[in-house]
């Protein structure tokens, strides 16, 4: 089909009201991608893109982590961790220890903040205190380390990792969400008004506050089902959170920091249904045996029993709440 050929059959259908419909539709999407974009670019909540056009906001605990690190002097221990490990208060180990757990965290993300507190932020500390789960080591897709500015860089070279994860095109259609439109408007907020909230608040030691539990042992956790996703066919731990793992004890035995790992419970009516439901037990067993295999101290705390801690001691099916917070670093650091 000749181009003028083309071109006549197109003015012919737009001239119709089905055609006419299209177009506008088309445009209308077209547009508002655009707009979307220039806008994206100008504010740039995150920093993503490095334009510098509205200063980005501080939201993102990973930011905010690394901010109160960077305002700290002579840290001698790091507690790593996700949001299971935010009641951990690190002055029960020392007055010059810091949480550094960020919401969410795998091994990447440990691997990342150490170098970056290292590398970047010239921290030298004697011990690293990685508090995880079985959980850390499932399959999940973190949603932040691929487009965080301060830690991409040093997981950018994964094999694991797609390239279209670093892409600016692809990190911004991956803006297409109400979650960063939200930001958006922070960002501008923020910008005015010179003052918006971090999505959660630590003190200078990058501990958190948790709530006491008001439940009793009876209580099935609310989200059990982000649990049993988790486990659900899953009998090994993911080979690439393992590597990140051994890389992060590489990293530390290279820089002389002795390496402890925690393994935090989970709410025992959890552990009880996983059991049944699940690959836990069999996933349990392959993780001990990875821990087992590596040269690192191991301090396995799965059941609140082993500490003295409270059965009904939990927020939901896997943060520990204020008490058994308390009683697990008393056990350990007392």
């Amino acid at each position: 089909m000749s181009s003028e050929l083309f071109s006549q059959r197109l003015r012919r259908s737009v001239r119709t009201p089905e055609g006419r419909f299209t177009l506008v539709f088309v445009l209308a999407i077209v547009g508002i991608i655009v707009v979307f974009f220039v806008t994206v670019l100008l504010i740039d909540p995150y920093g993503d893109f490095e334009t510098g056009v509205i200063a980005p906001i501080v939201l993102k605990d990973r930011t905010v982590k690394t901010d109160l690190l960077a305002a700290d002097e002579g840290v001698d221990v790091l507690i790593f961790g996700s949001s299971i490990a935010f009641g951990l208060d690190p002055r029960f180990i020392s007055d010059d220890a810091f949480n550094l757990s960020v919401g969410g965290a795998y091994p990447n993300d440990h691997y990342a903040l150490l170098r970056y507190a290292v590398e970047e932020l010239n921290v030298q500390p004697e011990k690293i205190i990685l508090a995880i789960s079985p959980a850390s080591f499932v399959n999940q897709r973190h949603p932040d380390i691929s487009t965080n500015p301060r830690l991409r860089k040093y997981v950018m070279d994964d094999s694991d990792s797609s390239a279209r994860d670093f892409n600016p095109v692809w990190i911004f259609l991956k803006k297409f969400n109400s979650d960063y439109v939200r930001d958006m408007y922070r960002s501008v907020y923020n910008q005015v008004f010179k003052g918006v909230a971090p999505t959660y608040s630590f003190d200078d030691r990058g501990f958190m506050e948790v709530p006491t539990s008001t439940h009793d042992v009876t209580y099935v956790p609310d989200n059990y089902d982000r649990m049993f996703a988790f486990f659900d066919g899953v009998e090994v731990p993911n080979e690439r959170y393992v590597r990140y793992f051994d890389k992060t004890l590489a990293y530390a035995s290279e820089h002389e920091i002795a390496v402890d790992v925690i393994i935090l419970p989970i709410h025992p009516l959890t552990q009880e249904q996983l059991r049944i439901d699940t690959s836990y037990d069999a996933f349990g067993t392959a993780f001990r045996v990875m821990l087992g295999e590596r040269n690192v101290v191991v301090h396995d705390l799965s059941d609140v029993v082993l500490f003295d801690g409270l059965p009904t001691g939990f927020v939901d099916a896997d943060h520990l709440d204020a008490q058994n917070n308390t009683r697990l670093m008393k056990y350990l650091f007392n």
